[in-house]
């Protein structure tokens, strides 16, 4: 009964001199709590209880307010989540193409051979490799001249080419009375398609990391290379309805070619109504503009340019992402070839699409282990990479009573002694497959797109995808070479080798950073410059558990399990070339760090 004794809102405001006629308006805040004041005034009755028309003002006013910031807030988040999915799918779409035609040979080479006669080793090789020596040099240029001239220019031309080559690639035709020769052109057309399908890497990551909130672009940078799952998948699935359909084997190559020439079409008109060159790289442009014209002669921070600190993130993203090419395309171009299903085209889309189909659900799980709080990008790599390790392990201990290989040379044949033998043999490649897709394939991708300042985003990244390819290209050619000399045995037990290779490099020279370290990253390579920008990504989850333990709250104290944490620190602290940094970067990286765990609890 208190409120009786209270003057009335108006006369409280003119008594504050914040509010009545004559005063300048209340902030929101102090309206709000009138208002509850005046609500609870008129619930108990009484003459203080009467509301004047300035109350009755003050008290649309406030609603007024809450309701606009209740629409902002929905709109503005509407607005976000609608702009990501934009973003995803634009990129998506190219890297869900790019696979699409790299898979697309697999099946296609089987009804060549049927039509055009048998390839001689070196054009077997090269139609298989073709696409994979062009897309070394699309990722080198593209990623590069993205960031002179921008995302979206670079984007639509590398949509562009991709359709040109599968356009050309369906319509091939042979170009001598040589039946054989029409191998020559299609090596051309697909070299075409490969540079194309390079330039999708670098710039699908660029456009999606600086297109999203930093809080999101691991995930959605996942949920961009997720899309390379879904082509694999539609490649031999398209074959399996043709031919089941009973479409001639020449209809079902030209239709395999051409569809990804449609697919190519379509994220071009996409990307030219949807895409937006990304404000990140308008900042870098304007600030490089403001650099000519405060200093003509100064050496400028130009685009691609690369200062000594980033040599090991990009050693790190580079070698790792070329050891995992080396299995990941040894294997999967020949995947049809290792199932034994390679006398029939449409037994050998049948199994190819099986185990795609399986491993599926492996490009979508990758999208949730990335998050900080599960496994996070540095340690999905390698979680990836120790399960793709033991499996092929066990691959080869397991040959002769699981499976084993009969003939020699080029007539090496897959046989399994038991009746259960070959779906024991399935399972364990699926289950390759499966930390493949979720760990390595996913991070190699992902972590490269986070790092590297805008800047340079587009050549960093352009580089490690290259190296990649250049691991694709020693897969493709050595594979098949390897096992006409020793077996598929022996290549397992490579593989298993060069899988626990890249798991250790990953744990010497991949940064275990968060989305945190994302969000600063820019702020601290402006700031406090590159060796501060390497330092926050290597040792900001360190100094976060250091201030955790001295009594400040830095939130979640892990990423992965404690054991994995451990582990990882301890080898990185008494191994990795990026254990000592100089002082005054790491001081400078440990008060950003506090700053903004202070500004948080504010």
């Amino acid at each position: 009964r208190r409120h009786r004794h209270r003057p009335s809102g108006a006369r409280a405001r003119t008594e504050a001199g914040g509010g009545g006629r004559g005063g300048s308006p209340a902030p929101p805040s102090a309206l709000r709590q009138e208002l509850d004041a005046m609500g609870t005034e008129g619930d108990h009755g009484g003459a203080a209880g009467s509301v004047t028309d300035d109350d009755a003002s003050a008290s649309q006013q406030v609603g007024l307010l809450r309701g606009e910031d209740v629409r902002r807030k929905c709109c503005g988040a509407k607005l976000e989540t609608t702009h990501a999915l934009v973003v995803t799918c634009v990129s998506g779409i190219g890297l869900l193409t790019d696979l699409f035609d790299f898979n697309v040979i697999n099946i296609a080479k089987l009804l060549l051979q049927e039509l055009y006669g048998d390839m001689t080793a070196y054009q077997e090789g090269m139609l298989t490799g073709a696409a994979l020596i062009g897309a070394v040099i699309g990722q080198f240029c593209f990623g590069y001249v993205a960031d002179i001239i921008g995302r979206r220019t670079t984007f639509l031309a590398s949509a562009l080419l991709t359709l040109i080559g599968a356009l050309g690639s369906a319509c091939s035709f042979p170009i001598t009375e040589d039946k054989g020769s029409i191998y020559t052109m299609l090596i051309i057309w697909r070299f075409v398609m490969g540079v194309g399908i390079g330039g999708e890497y670098p710039l699908s990551a660029a456009n999606t990391a600086e297109g999203v909130d930093h809080k999101s672009s691991g995930q959605s940078l996942a949920a961009v290379y997720s899309m390379q799952g879904v082509g694999k998948m539609l490649a031999p699935l398209m074959f399996v309805i043709l031919l089941g359909c009973g479409a001639s084997y020449e209809l079902a190559w030209r239709l395999g070619f051409g569809a990804g020439a449609v697919l190519s079409g379509i994220g071009l008109v996409l990307r030219s109504k949807e895409l937006k060159e990304t404000e990140d790289f308008e900042e870098v442009q304007a600030r490089r503009m403001q650099q000519r014209l405060a200093n003509p002669e100064a050496s400028e921070d130009g685009p691609g340019k690369l200062s000594s600190a980033w040599l090991i993130p990009l050693a790190g993203t580079a070698v790792s992402w070329f050891l995992y090419d080396v299995v990941d395309y040894g294997l999967g171009l020949y995947s049809g070839d290792i199932l034994g299903a390679d006398d029939d085209p449409f037994d050998a889309a049948a199994a190819v699409l099986a185990v795609n189909a399986i491993a599926l659900p492996a490009f979508f799980l990758g999208i949730y282990l990335v998050r900080d709080d599960v496994l996070g990008r540095r340690d999905s790599q390698v979680v990836g990479f120790t399960g793709m390790m033991v499996i092929f392990v066990i691959l080869v201990i397991t040959e002769g009573s699981v499976w084993k290989e009969t003939g020699s040379g080029a007539g090496r044949e897959l046989k399994f002694p038991h009746g259960f033998s070959y779906w024991v043999f399935l399972m364990l490649y699926t289950t390759q497959l499966v930390f493949d897709a979720s760990g390595p394939g996913m991070s190699t991708y992902v972590i490269p797109g986070e790092i590297f300042p805008t800047r340079m985003r587009g050549t960093c990244h352009g580089i490690s995808a290259a190296s990649g390819k250049i691991g694709a290209v020693v897969g493709s050619f050595g594979f098949p070479a390897m096992r006409e000399l020793t077996g598929l045995g022996s290549v397992m037990l490579l593989n298993a080798v060069v899988t626990g290779v890249a798991m250790f490099l990953t744990f010497l020279l991949t940064p275990a950073y968060t989305s945190t370290e994302v969000g600063l990253l820019k702020e601290v390579a402006r700031d406090g410059g590159d060796e501060a920008a390497v330092v926050l990504l290597y040792k900001g989850p360190m100094i976060r558990e250091d201030l955790r333990r001295d009594g400040q709250d830095a939130g979640p104290a892990t990423t992965t399990s404690s054991w994995m944490k451990d582990c990882s620190r301890r080898l990185f602290m008494y191994a990795s070339p990026m254990r000592v940094a100089q002082a005054p970067a790491e001081d400078y990286v440990t008060n950003v760090i506090a700053n903004e765990l202070r500004d948080s609890r504010l």
